[in-house]
């Protein structure tokens, strides 16, 4: 990425953390550490907006569908399609997520294609 003179190389920034510990010496149950995105060279403040916005609906609607297929029990299936939902998979990929389950290739990929639908819904509703 090239240098801008005023905006520089675009950087990210942790701008938060929060550490769960009962005491300084513990080793934290959890820590959150947030990052945020800096403008970019030729990007304008409302771009950034834009991609921040659709950061925030996506992620809520990631949410409610993970939420849907938790409550129809469905989590192994969705931990193993939720990472082929912006790329379809490789040559194989689901016949080797499909064995792993326990399920049809033909069943599995049918199952990919309603989650990509409800996630368009879902985002849509947002």
């Amino acid at each position: 990425m090239g240098v801008d003179a005023f905006l520089g190389g675009g950087t990210r920034t942790a701008s938060w953390a929060k550490l769960d510990t009962p005491s300084d010496c513990a080793v934290p149950e959890r820590f959150t550490f947030r990052f945020d995105r800096r403008l970019t060279i030729g990007e304008t403040p409302e771009q950034a907006f834009d991609r921040a916005w659709l950061g925030t609906v996506l992620a809520r609607a990631m949410t409610r569908l993970q939420q849907e297929w938790h409550g129809a029990g469905k989590h192994m299936e969705f931990a193993q399609l939720a990472p082929l939902l912006a790329e379809g998979p490789d040559t194989g990929e689901l016949q080797a997520i499909a064995t792993r389950l326990g399920l049809n290739r033909n069943t599995l990929a049918v199952q990919l294609h309603r989650m990509r639908a409800r996630l368009r819904q879902l985002a849509r509703r947002e």
